[in-house]
């Protein structure tokens, strides 16, 4: 081969909550632009997101006229470029149904030679799902049953590896597998140490959808890799993907760079910049050192044309200088809280200790969420706070815990969500491979995952899915959703009242019809394990 052509390609999810526009796709042609003159041969490259190429909904019951889209797409594109490497981010386990779909259909209709490379988070969690015999059982209808269309795997980060992948191609010193029944080859994970020597970032890749991007209104960069914390509902606690525990930080400068350079791409009309790093600048003195950048950069470019959302905790966030900042640059935050019981917070390892420090930590934790809260309120910014529904090791008395923290009448007759406006998402927990939670909930907590691999099925309501997850032996799954329910619909209801706009019967009833989906699905499980058919 002595020409590379690479087709990036971002698949869909089943009835996706949002579309979203990551970054990795550009941060891996851009690596591999700064090693061309290492290549023996000429690369070019092409993007296609799914998501803005109108297909029909990939659902079961539109599958035959997607695919016949989805061909059209591909073979258009394949008529005028002929791309013979072909890289597909399975970034969520919500996409990996799409994932293999396209993967099938490039390698058994468009071009059997074609190079297929699949990487994102799932191919280090899961690298068997990619497996000869291991493809969701409907695509065996269509395409040959115990093959696998896919021929290398990245794990973990995805610039070294793809850009030795290109180069070893075009030199004729590639390792290629057997046929198509062998498994994939698994690329040697390579990690970047020095983030400073990532290339600043460039969007070109992505220009031949200003339009939709302008409509979508959001683009997400990273600053930093790895996390400094492990979570037990974050794939950081277990080893599934080891660079996770590496963490690297660009200078500040270079992220400042990077947003002058997005200021300066004339093409690219955002409303927010979404920031995607697991923890907002980790490092204080980093923190601290961005925020006056940003000072500069506006004074010499003026007012940003985007605000900024960022991911932030609550023992990092600072009560004075974070909120002050967040107000003044316009930065909305999303608070990984997660919940208010000291018991979850243990469960979930939001907070860690022997039994003493744990107890101050955990009341620490507490009253800093509330102090938050009311802050935010005094400085009129918008602060939004995750919490979880339905975590393995949930009980009555957990969510008792919950409920008092907002509703229980402790400022002078009041509630919290009476005298403050508190702007929630409620998450219900979902069952995600990786995390330390889905292996340990059941043996340490007596949950119970009804579909241990969900993301195999092809279902419409495969999100319904991945929420059928029982707390506890006495805690049960319904219990959890009614309960939660009317706590929810109170603290609406008292947000509504003051005139809180983020919050709207539309939204509670979204949130109802989606607790009565997950209730009904628990009850065909009832039914089809008295015939053994549930699987």
């Amino acid at each position: 081969m002595s020409k590379a052509n690479i087709l990036y390609i971002d698949p869909q999810q089943i009835n996706p909550e949002a579309i979203n526009l990551i970054s990795g796709f550009n941060r891996i042609s851009n690596f591999l632009h700064s090693k061309k003159n290492r290549i023996n041969g000429e690369v070019q490259e092409e993007f296609l997101k799914l998501d803005f190429e109108n297909l029909p909904q990939f659902l079961p019951e539109k599958i035959e006229e997607y695919r016949a889209s989805l061909q059209k797409v591909l073979e258009k594109i394949y008529d005028r470029f002929q791309y013979n490497i072909v890289g597909i981010s399975c970034y969520s386990l919500h996409q990996y149904s799409n994932t293999v779909e396209v993967a099938s259909l490039i390698k058994h209709v468009i071009d059997r030679d074609c190079i297929i490379v699949i990487g994102g988070p799932h191919t280090s969690i899961c690298p068997e799902d990619f497996s000869p015999g291991n493809f969701p059982r409907y695509l065996s209808k269509v395409y040959p049953p115990r093959t696998s269309p896919v021929d290398y795997l990245i794990k973990e980060e995805g610039e070294i590896p793809f850009y030795k992948l290109v180069k070893n191609t075009l030199n004729g010193n590639i390792k290629k597998r057997k046929n198509l029944s062998s498994i994939p080859i698994t690329l040697k994970s390579e990690i970047i140490t020095d983030l400073n020597e990532v290339p600043i970032i460039d969007f070109d890749l992505f220009r031949k959808y200003k339009k939709q991007i302008k409509e979508l209104g959001r683009i997400i960069i990273d600053f930093i890799r790895g996390c400094p914390f492990s979570c037990n509902i974050c794939v950081n606690s277990t080893d599934k993907i080891p660079c996770y525990k590496t963490i690297r930080f660009k200078s500040v400068e270079r992220c400042l760079r990077e947003i002058s350079q997005i200021i300066n791409t004339d093409w690219l009309t955002i409303e927010e910049l979404m920031i995607s790093d697991p923890t907002f600048f980790p490092k204080r003195t980093h923190r601290d050192k961005f925020y006056e950048g940003l000072k500069d950069l506006r004074k010499a470019q003026g007012e940003f044309p985007f605000r900024f959302l960022v991911w932030d905790r609550v023992d990092t966030c600072h009560l004075k200088l974070d909120l002050e900042c967040f107000r003044d640059f316009d930065i909305e935050p999303y608070i990984g809280m997660e919940s208010v019981s000291p018991r979850l917070l243990k469960v979930m390892g939001k907070v860690r200790g022997k039994e003493k420090s744990f107890k101050r930590r955990a009341k620490n934790y507490i009253k800093k969420v509330e102090d938050l809260i009311i802050k935010s309120n005094e400085l009129n910014i918008s602060l939004v706070m995750g919490l979880i529904i339905g975590c393995p090791g949930s009980t009555h008395a957990t969510f008792q815990e919950n409920r008092d923290f907002f509703l229980k009448p402790r400022f002078n007759g009041e509630s919290l969500v009476q005298k403050y406006n508190v702007n929630i998402r409620f998450s219900k927990f979902l069952s995600y491979i990786g995390e330390k939670l889905y292996y340990e909930g059941e043996s340490r907590y007596k949950s119970k995952i009804h579909y241990k691999k969900w993301w195999k099925k092809f279902d419409a309501d495969q999100r319904v899915l991945a929420a059928l997850v029982e707390p506890s032996e006495h805690y049960s799954l319904k219990t959890a959703l009614d309960l939660n329910y009317q706590f929810i619909w109170n603290i609406f209801k008292e947000q509504i009242r003051r005139n809180n706009k983020a919050y709207s019967f539309m939204r509670l009833k979204s949130i109802k019809n989606y607790y009565d989906k997950i209730s009904q699905k628990k009850d065909e499980i009832d039914n089809m394990l008295y015939n053994n058919t549930l699987v």
